[in-house]
C-alpha cells in the first residue's frame, strides 16, 4: 500500500483520478457480485447493492439446476413472458413424439413437421418417382442420376441430362466435364465446351481451364487472353511459382 501511495503522488492529476476510480471499481464490483442467493431465489441490483428475492414457480415447473430461475417439466413448454409466463402441456400430434428436451415435438421417420406450437402436425413425406427417404427421415432425396426440382408436395426427381464430354458428378445429381472441357450453362442447359489453349499454355490441374507454361505469365485481356514471356533481367533467373524472376 505504501508503494502505491508513493507512486500515486508522482502521477499527473488526471491519471491519479483515473487510477483511483479504477481501484474503486475493483473493490465495488466483486462486492456487488459476491452475493450468492439460495436456491429458489434470484439476484437483484438496485444500483447500489445486490440482494436476493424469491421467484414464483408456476404449475408444472421446477427450479433449474443453477437454482436462480425455473424451467418447465418434461412434456410442458414455456409460454408468455416474465410474470405472465406459464407452462402449457405439449400437444403431441399423430405420428409425432416429444423431442429430446421435452418441450416440443419431433415427427416420426417418414413424416415432417408442419406448423408451430399447438398447431404443429406431422405430415407424411410423399416420395416422388426415383427418390427415397432422406437420411433424417423427414424429407426425400433423389436417386443417383436424378436432380431435385420443386419443394415438399411439388417435389419431382428429373433425370440428369449428361452432355457430350461430360459425366455424373460426385453427388450424382449434376454433371462434371471431362478433363480438357469446361462447363457452361446450368441444370438441363449445361454443356461441356473444349478448353481453348492459347500459345504457350497448358491445361490447369483441375483440367477445366488453362495455365501458362513455365517462363510465361498469364495476361487476362478480355479480347485476347494470352501467355507472355517473362522478361528476365541480367543476373536474374526464374523462381517458383514461375511468375516473376
Amino acid at each position: 500500500m505504501r508503494l502505491v501511495l508513493e507512486f500515486s503522488l508522482r502521477l499527473p492529476d488526471g491519471l491519479l483520478k483515473f487510477g483511483l476510480a479504477f481501484l474503486g471499481l475493483c473493490f465495488v464490483i466483486p462486492a456487488a457480485s459476491a452475493a450468492v442467493c439460495p436456491k429458489g431465489q434470484r439476484m437483484t441490483w438496485n444500483g447500489h447493492e445486490s440482494g436476493c428475492e424469491v421467484f414464483a414457480i408456476p404449475q408444472n415447473a421446477r427450479v433449474n439446476d443453477r437454482g436462480n430461475d425455473w424451467i418447465c417439466n418434461h412434456g410442458f413448454s414455456k409460454t408468455g413472458y416474465r410474470e405472465s409466463a406459464m407452462c402449457e402441456k405439449v400437444i403431441v400430434p399423430e405420428n409425432g413424439k416429444l423431442n429430446t428436451y421435452g418441450d416440443g415435438i419431433d415427427c416420426m421417420r417418414g413424416f415432417y413437421k408442419q406448423g408451430y406450437g399447438k398447431n404443429a402436425i406431422c405430415q407424411k413425406v410423399e416420395l416422388p418417382e426415383n427418390s427415397r427417404l432422406s437420411r433424417s427421415g423427414h424429407g426425400s432425396d433423389c436417386d443417383r442420376g436424378y436432380r431435385r426440382e420443386g419443394y415438399r408436395e411439388a417435389t419431382t426427381c428429373v433425370k440428369v441430362a449428361i452432355p457430350e464430354n461430360g459425366h455424373l458428378d460426385a453427388f450424382g445429381d449434376g454433371i462434371s466435364c471431362n478433363r480438357g472441357y469446361k462447363r457452361t450453362g446450368y441444370a438441363a442447359n449445361a454443356i461441356c465446351e473444349k478448353v481453348s489453349l492459347p500459345l504457350n499454355a497448358r491445361l490447369n490441374d483441375p483440367g477445366n481451364g488453362w495455365a501458362c507454361k513455365r517462363g510465361f505469365v498469364r495476361k487476362m485481356d478480355a479480347q485476347n487472353p494470352r501467355c507472355e514471356a517473362i522478361v528476365i533481367p541480367s543476373h536474374g533467373s526464374l523462381r517458383a511459382p514461375n511468375k516473376t524472376f
